[in-house]
């Protein structure tokens, strides 16, 4: 089980993890992917934010694998201290596009329609 802590103020701690073989991520159409968090909640990308990321980001292009194995087994989830709706889910990859990294996946979680509006690998 994941460390998971919803304090404001709290750091992660560096968690080692290998990217699982399989897929977590539920196909429901061809523009939105819809993931299962580590609660069994539903979250959504779209096509639309998985474009923009991806253009902003150019390491996160072919990484849907990763983005569903954060957030079904992160190594520890934050509340956002600037939104109190915001969850970021990280999680550590010894191999990346970009050497050794965390990926941080973040979720609106207002209500029952959580979807990412962010996400960052390799920083």
């Amino acid at each position: 089980m994941p460390n998971i802590s919803f304090e404001k103020d709290a750091h992660f701690a560096t968690l080692h993890s290998h990217l699982s073989s399989w897929s977590l991520c539920v196909k429901i159409d061809t523009a939105m992917d819809v993931f299962l968090d580590v609660h069994g909640r539903q979250i959504r990308l779209s096509a639309e934010r998985k474009y923009h990321l991806e253009s902003e980001h150019p390491e996160m292009a072919n990484q849907i694998d990763r983005i569903a194995l954060t957030l079904r087994e992160p190594d520890q989830i934050i509340r956002s201290k600037t939104d109190n709706e915001v969850e970021l889910h990280y999680r550590f990859f010894d191999i990346t596009p970009v050497t050794r990294k965390h990926l941080c996946v973040v979720v609106k979680a207002a209500t029952s329609d959580l979807f990412i509006i962010n996400h960052s690998i390799f920083y």
